[in-house]
């Protein structure tokens, strides 16, 4: 005997009332084989995927950090080599009308003004071109 639809005509492809595959459409033997290499598909996509998340989050995960902490990390350290090993230089304190531009328009003699703002915020390790009345920065004696 075998489904029927409504009308009472057979239903194509559907299983014999009775089969030991009911509502599989596959043999007994071929259903499990099936299922389990979905299953085996899945875990291999799984782990693949998870050892592609592992490499990004190592590859990615120090540049981040680095970004963040490093950079300054980074420029204070060679900040330091500078002030060990690099130009000598002097301190100054900041007076009202004092600006950093013209602290390095004093300091490059000629040269580049932009570079010199660029060092000195360096060695001051300074976010902003802001001064304070009465601070101190250190200005590169030769540039």
């Amino acid at each position: 005997m075998s489904a029927t639809t409504a009308f009472g005509s057979p239903v194509l492809g559907s299983p014999v009332l009775g089969s030991p595959v009911l509502g599989s459409g596959l043999p007994s033997g071929v259903g499990r084989s099936v299922l389990l290499r979905r299953r085996a598909t899945a875990a291999v996509v799984a782990l693949l995927l998870a050892a592609v998340v592992v490499a990004l989050v190592g590859v990615l995960l120090p540049r981040l950090a680095q970004a963040d902490s490093g950079a300054a990390l980074s420029a204070s350290v060679s900040d330091a080599a500078v002030v060990q090993q690099g130009p000598a230089l002097r301190e100054h304190r900041v007076v009202p009308g004092d600006t950093l531009w013209g602290l390095a328009v004093e300091v490059s003699r000629g040269g580049d003004p932009r570079e010199a703002v660029d060092r000195i915020m360096r060695v001051n390790s300074m976010r902003t071109p802001v001064l304070q009345v009465g601070e101190t920065v250190l200005l590169p004696t030769g540039s």
